[in-house]
């Protein structure tokens, strides 16, 4: 009876259990399958493992010794009666709780804290397995000569061993502190504080197991020593060296002594002898504060630099590798070159590839003129390069997804079944303008129409940056593609991503894990339809590998059999290299390295993770846990091998790090003689930009990422860094300086000059006036040979809502300020003799590049040009844009001459109306 009485309360338990986490199980369910349909599937039973083993032995080994205490403190005082004075009963009843429930309580508490313990345990996996994987550095740090992976791998584990056993070492004096309480075990008599031998030993046991772990507490203080520094040193300096290293040491062995201490007391009488460790540990510990503070205070602040010099030189150096600036390379300019009209001409590619557009006017511009529909969304702008029609060029490409909240009729159907996906994309080159201010397009409208070599075969998007919930395919409601006129076309979905719905249970079990009903009920799901989760690329990296850090800034890329892949850039971080600057950006700690690269496919959804930095050992490590998630760099289709780009966020923390750490030399570093800044423009630092140059003695143009630098406190420009993406350069960093002696205008000193031109400042004044928005674009440092020019675009935007024209650009070299309405007319204008293609030559160049056939045939309702209907097409076209030439020359004219008019009758209005020799004009 009383079986079957227990039985029924284990099966009522988990039944309730089964409830409570019914939704985590289904959610369990189907994340297996997703990572199954991704052939991800062993490293989702890794983290599990992983999460249930390491969960399982820090709860244990919670549970071993919290129980150990209190169960051996119970049994040895079970004799006892348990005795609570009746003043502790009338005025806190919930102590007459406890000693009622005394017995139970003394296995409840430590199994329900071991559960939790091994519940946080169990969230830092990764620690337990990359300790169990470590790859080492085969570096060694220069003050204790431990590999660094003894601080990225050794050290965290050993870190969060001591704070569980202290946690469980904590809980067990006070759980058995209140069984000896409840049986009156020690109690204040006439003399004081009164024990029996019982609660005597068992408290001298507890103080030599928390004097161990003091020891071991002191032992692991000495090597988080070395990420700790603060000042000049970011590590061990000499007053920790000199002071705080050795009276560590000494703790260590005190503590363990007072360990011995206690244990003997064990068998003894009295707790004098623990009195006294106690207080030899506590003065051990004050002065182990006090004296290196009276060495920094006294010997190292007054000869800072001396004491501090072999410090330094170890900051300076542990940075540097953290960071991966290790190996830059230096080049030193004259300065003394100027620009001739013949340079500008050499480096024609360079200007061709100043970027003019920059992403919010063009964002702006797409959202006008590319939507098509209110659905429709450019959320980014992906700055890339192709070769297009044989020419190397800078691009901005931006997908059109689709924003289901921007739906018309947002209905669960119209969401989940029928518009599942964007469509498209936008490119652009990046310095093309029409004469109406707007963007060049090689590819645009819906479906992607292409006027060069470069075309989308497969432009739907199912997995892009603003997709954010599931989507039913392949069911029995058509699945809206692309609007076309008045009419919509429909396709079904014919890839092989998502997951199968398969059967009825599964079915079920879906209905359960999105929380609608509707999918039980729709007969548009059938058992071939299939769901696709988690469309969020952040959200499925996130998914599939929580453990790297991801940019900011995911890219699409078409690539050679015209699909769209997403590339992602992800880092592998830690926050315990030794003698490394700290950052305070969350996430990136000490040590940063772009070691994975990932594609995604836009249609399909699936991943590939690529080793880009085989040389990190963290990667490495990484690897070793989950050897079926990575692949070599190598095994990158090669046509997307060609857009891997330097990652902008790394490149904005090295080039943060690098302004300060690029003073090797510790007087320098010390006192900061050569300290540099990031230029701030309008009040903001100015943001790393490719572009597509010929770097000073390099022979070909190459796709960079790069920023320019400013001394401290200065605006003249003082050097430049760039990190190249290209082929087996990728990765390659250097830097180019120029002379102290030799003032070269700065960006702020550009922008100034540029306020400060009165036609400039006429001209913004005056659109302002008329009711319409300049915006001014970004500067850009364009490196020629060893000299530099500056192009800043403004924008026009006439009201709220309008299209942003890119109305002039202003270009600054030397003491020289030109703004005109293209950039060739801005050289021409400080160089002169150029003779570079105008606007009209490059449209035309643009209108007679042949379009694929592709382009040629729209998918529905188009018609088909044949050659001379084409030719007629092209010549109309050449004939409207020099008639469009003309027209803005003939409108320059009228208005200096209506600019003329107004002079005039500001000078006439000036005058008194009865003046002599003048005239009433009414």
């Amino acid at each position: 009876m009383k079986f079957r009485k227990n039985a029924i309360l284990i099966l009522g338990a988990a039944v309730i259990v089964g409830a409570m986490f019914a939704g985590k199980i289904v959610e369990f369910y189907f994340d297996l399958l997703w990572f199954r349909t991704q052939g991800l599937e062993s490293v989702l039973w890794t983290i599990v493992g992983s999460q249930l083993g390491f969960g399982a032995l820090a709860g244990g080994s919670f549970f071993l010794l919290t129980y150990g205490f209190l169960g051996s403190a119970y049994r040895r005082t079970q004799h006892l009666p348990i005795a609570l004075a009746e003043e502790f009963r009338r005025d806190m009843p919930f102590l007459d709780l406890i000693a009622s429930n005394l017995k139970p309580l003394v296995f409840a508490v430590p199994l329900v804290l071991s559960l939790m313990a091994g519940l946080v345990a169990g969230q830092r996996w990764d620690i337990f397995l990359k300790f169990l994987n470590r790859v080492p550095f085969r570096q060694a740090d220069p003050i204790f000569g431990l590999d660094y992976s003894f601080y990225l791998f050794t050290l965290p584990l050993l870190s969060m061993a001591k704070n569980i056993l202290v946690e469980g070492l904590a809980v067990s004096a006070v759980g058995t502190g209140a069984v000896f309480f409840f049986k009156r075990s020690f109690y204040l008599g006439p003399r004081g504080p009164q024990l029996t031998p019982e609660a005597r030993r068992t408290l001298s046991l507890l103080a030599g197991f928390a004097s161990v772990l003091l020891a071991f507490n002191f032992y692991l203080d000495r090597y988080q020593l070395m990420t700790n520094g603060s000042g000049v040193v970011s590590g061990i300096g000499y007053a920790d060296y000199h002071g705080r290293l050795p009276l560590l040491g000494l703790l260590v062995i005190l503590s363990l002594l007072a360990a011995v201490v206690c244990f003997v007391n064990m068998f003894q009488q009295g707790l004098r002898k623990l009195a006294l460790a106690g207080t030899v540990l506590g003065i051990a510990y004050l002065g182990g504060n006090f004296y290196p503070a009276l060495l920094k205070k006294f010997v190292v602040d007054p000869n800072e630099l001396v004491k501090e010099t072999p410090f330094i030189e170890h900051t300076i150096a542990g940075t540097r590798l953290a960071y991966g600036l290790s190996n830059i390379e230096t080049n030193v300019l004259t300065g003394a070159a100027s620009l001739a009209s013949e340079s500008i001409r050499k480096n024609a590619v360079t200007i061709e590839n100043v970027r003019l557009w920059d992403q919010e006017p063009l964002l702006d511009t797409l959202g006008q003129i590319q939507e098509i529909r209110t659905y429709y969304q450019f959320a980014s702008v992906d700055n890339d390069r192709y070769t297009i029609d044989g020419t190397y060029r800078q691009t901005l490409l931006s997908p059109r997804e689709l924003l289901s909240s921007s739906l018309p009729n947002r209905t669960w159907i119209n969401e989940h079944l029928t518009f599942t996906h964007g469509y498209g994309v936008s490119l652009s080159p990046v310095n093309m303008v029409t004469p109406e201010g707007l963007p060049v397009l090689f590819i645009k409208d819906i479906p992607p129409r292409s006027v060069a070599d470069l075309k989308v075969t497969r432009p739907e998007i199912y997995f892009g940056e603003i997709a954010r919930d599931y989507v039913f395919v392949d069911t029995g409601t058509k699945e809206f593609d692309y609007p076309e006129g008045e009419k919509n076309v429909y396709k079904n979905y014919e890839g092989t991503g998502g997951i199968p719905v398969g059967s009825f249970l599964r079915k079920v079990l879906m209905a359960v894990r999105f929380k609608t009903l509707k999918i039980l009920f729709s007969e548009d799901i059938g058992y071939k339809s299939r769901v696709l989760m988690y469309r969020n690329i952040t959200e499925m990296v996130d998914k599939a590998a929580p453990f790297l850090q991801l940019d900011r800034d995911p890219y699409l890329v078409i690539s050679k059999e015209g699909r769209l892949f997403w590339l992602y850039d992800a880092y592998t971080t830690s926050s315990n290299f030794p003698y490394s600057h700290k950052l305070s950006i969350q996430g990136f700690g000490n040590y940063v390295r772009n070691s994975v690269k990932i594609a995604i496919d836009a249609y399909q959804g699936t991943m590939n993770f690529y080793v880009a930095d085989p040389d990190d050992p963290v990667i490495l490590t990484y690897r070793a846990i989950f050897p079926g998630l990575f692949k070599d760099m190598k095994e990158m289709p090669v046509d997307l091998r060609k857009h891997i780009r330097y990652p902008s966020d790394l490149f904005s923390i090295q080039t943060f790090i690098y302004a300060t750490y690029h003073m090797t030399t510790p007087q320098v570093f010390y006192n900061k003689e050569d300290q540099w800044e990031i230029p701030q423009i309008d009040n903001r630092p100015m943001q790393p930009y490719y572009t597509i140059m010929k770097l000073p003695n390099k022979e070909h143009e190459e796709y960079i990422l790069m920023l320019p630098f400013t001394p401290r406190g200065k605006s003249n420009l003082s050097a430049w860094m760039v990190a190249r993406s290209d082929d087996e350069h990728y990765g390659t960093m250097a830097v180019y300086t120029f002379p102290k002696q030799k003032l070269i205008y700065g960006p702020n000193q550009i922008v100034a000059r540029i306020n400060q031109d009165a036609e400039i400042s006429r001209m913004i004044s005056l659109w302002d006036q008329r009711g319409s928005q300049v915006i001014q674009g970004n500067l850009l440092v364009i490196p020629i040979e060893e000299s530099l020019i500056y192009v800043r675009p403004l924008y026009l935007k006439a009201d709220a809502g309008k299209i942003p024209e890119l109305k002039r650009v202003i270009v600054g070299y030397e003491d020289q300020i030109a703004m005109e309405p293209t950039l060739e007319e801005a050289l021409e204008k400080i160089f002169g003799g150029l003779h570079l293609p105008s606007r009209r030559e490059r449209l035309e160049a643009a209108a007679e590049r042949p379009s694929p056939p592709e382009a040629e045939v729209p998918a529905k309702g188009g018609v088909t040009l044949n050659p001379s209907d084409y030719q007629k097409i092209k010549e109309y076209f050449q004939r409207a844009v020099k008639s469009q030439e003309e027209l803005d020359k003939a409108l320059a004219g009228y208005r200096k001459e209506l600019q003329s008019l107004g002079e005039v009758l500001e000078g006439a209005a000036a005058q008194p109306e009865n003046q002599p020799g003048g005239e009433s004009i009414k």
